[in-house]
């Protein structure tokens, strides 16, 4: 391969090809037209810009969106668990509600046994006097 020749050996060789007047015209065109042409890329630069600084904005919406639906599972879930909870407390203090009922009702059916013990023990001291 050849190498690349810089901007000065080729308007060295534009000016032996072409008299000095007419290397000027066209080394004058040539860079009106590579300033057309980095116009040409500054205003895709601009417009890759423009798209780039689009695309964050809709990220960054996106983004916000996601985040808020996120907490709003999140608020949901630590309610349903707070709700969950008191709900197990509830049931809870039925469950002690109900043993302590069932532990006087035995508290109870054990003072009835006693009392009939009694009476059985009386009609039976009532049956050895007679």
């Amino acid at each position: 391969m050849k190498p690349v020749p810089t901007d000065v050996e080729l308007c060295d060789a534009i000016k032996k090809g072409l008299g000095s007047d007419e290397a000027r015209v066209l080394i004058g065109f040539m860079n009106h037209r590579f300033e057309e042409v980095n116009l040409g890329f500054e205003e895709v630069d601009h417009r890759f810009e423009e798209v780039n600084r689009r695309m964050d904005q809709k990220f960054e919406e996106v983004n916000r969106k996601i985040d808020q639906k996120f907490e709003q599972a999140e608020a949901k879930t630590d309610l349903l668990a707070k709700e969950l909870n008191l709900r197990f407390n509830e049931l809870l203090l039925k469950l002690i509600q109900i043993e302590t009922r069932l532990t006087e009702s035995k508290t109870h059916i054990h003072w009835i046994y006693g009392l009939m013990a009694s009476i059985v023990i009386l009609m039976f001291g009532q049956y050895l006097k007679k």
